[in-house]
């Protein structure tokens, strides 16, 4: 995140074996909170990698090979609901 509390990256993880989202948030100076999954439902069985937040924190961008894409690694976003 912009201000440096919120983590993101992407690892193996799930059923499928697939690289998936996870995020984690900063509690002090070297020490953040266990990751947990970030959550796109109909998307476990595909690639999600280089998530990177825009500026105001609502919007998750990713790339995926998902279906419906244009080739290999297309570029997504998933709006934050709560």
């Amino acid at each position: 995140s912009d201000d440096g509390r919120f983590l993101l990256f992407h690892s193996k993880a799930g059923a499928y074996g697939t690289n998936q989202i996870f995020g984690c948030e900063r509690r002090e100076i070297t020490e953040f909170d266990r990751p947990i999954r970030i959550s796109l439902p109909g998307r476990e069985r595909w690639e999600l990698m280089t998530p990177e937040l825009n500026v105001s924190g609502d919007k998750l961008y990713f790339s995926s090979n998902s279906w419906g894409g244009q080739g290999k690694l297309d570029l997504w976003y998933s709006r934050r609901t709560r």
